[in-house]
């Protein structure tokens, strides 16, 4: 079976982050850290301000990855050569030997992932 992550509450999120960043998201430090040569100069600024060919490039990236998922009419998440679901266990099954897919235990897994396929195409 597969197990959730372990979320962290508001609270703890908070606390974790003003001890990473003091001053801060946006504080001197952290722009000093990932843009030593100044933030104009920085390629993480495309990360945070796309071009308009960068975002319509990544637009139909996207939309193309997607169609390898199959077809949308069928409702399938993952789809091996045959056109069937697919589901592993990373954790404790790395080399993707036994499919989970059909296992009553991750019913709600599949449903999700279903719904997240069809919610990105759409």
């Amino acid at each position: 079976m597969l197990e959730a992550e372990k979320c962290h509450t508001e609270g703890e999120s908070d606390k974790l982050f003003a001890g990473l960043f003091p001053n801060g998201f946006a504080g001197e430090d952290v722009l000093a850290e990932i843009a030593p040569e100044g933030w104009s100069q920085s390629t993480l600024r495309f990360v945070f301000h796309p071009t308009v060919d960068q975002v319509y490039f990544e637009a139909v990236q996207t939309h193309e990855d997607l169609k390898d998922w199959g077809p949308s009419t069928t409702g399938t998440t993952f789809l091996n050569g045959d056109g069937a679901e697919e589901l592993y266990d990373l954790e404790s099954d790395p080399l993707e030997k036994h499919d989970v897919a059909r296992s009553p235990v991750n019913e709600e897994i599949m449903k999700r992932c279903r719904l997240m396929r069809e919610s990105m195409l759409h």
